[in-house]
């Protein structure tokens, strides 16, 4: 557990899902191309309160025809330590939180996947602390 750091809420903002076989009766057993879009998003709710939210946008082909799409919000709060820094509450946001929370939303990915008739889509873990470090070019 991160220092500083304690959830307080977990849940599902959004939740959309298209079956595009579904509809056209084509089911596949095979392995699909995922293309896998992601966004954090931080808002502070209260002093040393913060809300993450982490949109998922996946989107799953096979021989350039889709065959579904997922669209999760999934958000947390968190509630942080008095004494900690706006560049540590940034870090927080955008690295630790977001581990906390990615075990759950793969579950939720891999449940709705698997329950639509198709193979479960198991998402790769992500590399919070890389992607941060991509974003503010350390």
């Amino acid at each position: 557990m991160v220092k500083n750091l304690k959830p307080i809420s977990q849940y599902i903002k959004d939740l959309s899902f298209e079956n595009f076989a579904a509809q056209k009766s084509q089911f596949v057993t095979e392995k699909l191309d995922l293309h896998l879009d992601l966004n954090i998003k931080k808002k502070s709710l209260k002093k040393n309160l913060i809300e993450i939210t982490i949109n998922i946008l996946l989107e799953a082909k096979n021989s350039d025809e889709k065959k579904f799409l997922i669209e999760l919000s999934y958000a947390s709060t968190f509630l942080l330590d008095e004494n900690t820094s706006a560049t540590r509450e940034k870090k927080i946001g955008f690295v630790d939180c977001p581990n906390l929370m990615f075990p759950f939303i793969r579950q939720i990915i891999f449940n709705i996947s698997r329950d639509s008739g198709f193979k479960p889509v198991n998402l790769d873990f992500i590399d919070f602390y890389d992607l941060y470090k991509s974003q503010n070019k350390f």
